[in-house]
């Protein structure tokens, strides 16, 4: 099985090792860069280096790879860097690099291209490496490689640049890495290079 993948368990306070659960050692010792939880079908996804795309099924214990979803091997061995959880609509997106940008559909079975969907090109080739999932909003937020930030609108299947957003433009050309979504407060929080740290009041 592969390597750098587990649980932790905070009733018992122990992390196991769940590297042996890929079937025909799919990960092997590819480094895993991002897990999403799926709270309605009880999953974990996983994405990292070599195109490696996958589930992980606490049910049956097994981590299926689903590297293979993607209609024309448009992710081919791209670094996956970041997934979200759709909750609302049952979809996985997917960032990484070079501008790697799309979602999977459980329901189809089919990892689909979202990459012309950034009007203006604004994403281009950059590091898609962090991304959000806006459960009020129905929006994925992204955080990409120099200073770049942006939503993804299902409904009218446009994303749309918010870089210019920044007061005094305190993040500059420095890289988003991380972002999560404030369901309370209706924010995104912004964490990058240069110890950036900040949030987006939508």
């Amino acid at each position: 099985g592969g390597v750098g993948f587990g649980v932790y368990n905070r009733t018992n306070n122990i992390t196991s090792d769940l590297g042996a659960t890929d079937t025909n050692n799919w990960i092997g010792t590819t480094t895993i860069n991002a897990v999403a939880f799926d709270s309605n079908n009880s999953l974990i996804y996983l994405g990292g280096n070599n195109g490696l795309f996958g589930v992980y099924n606490r049910t049956d214990g097994i981590a299926s790879n689903l590297s293979g979803t993607d209609t024309g091997n448009w992710i081919g061995t791209n670094t996956i860097r970041a997934l979200t959880f759709d909750s609302t609509n049952n979809l996985v997106y997917l960032g990484g690099d070079p501008g790697i940008f799309g979602v999977y559909n459980r329901t189809d079975g089919i990892t689909s291209d979202l990459r012309a969907t950034d009007t203006g090109n604004w994403i281009g080739s950059n590091i898609a490496s962090a991304l959000t999932f806006d459960s009020t909003n129905n929006l994925v937020y992204l955080g990409v490689q120099s200073g770049r930030f942006g939503v993804y609108n299902r409904t009218d299947g446009i994303t749309s640049n918010l870089t210019g957003t920044y007061a005094g433009n305190f993040i500059g050309t420095n890289d988003i890495n991380a972002l999560s979504f404030d369901s309370s407060n209706n924010l995104i929080y912004l964490g990058g290079g240069a110890a950036i740290f900040g949030f987006y009041r939508l």
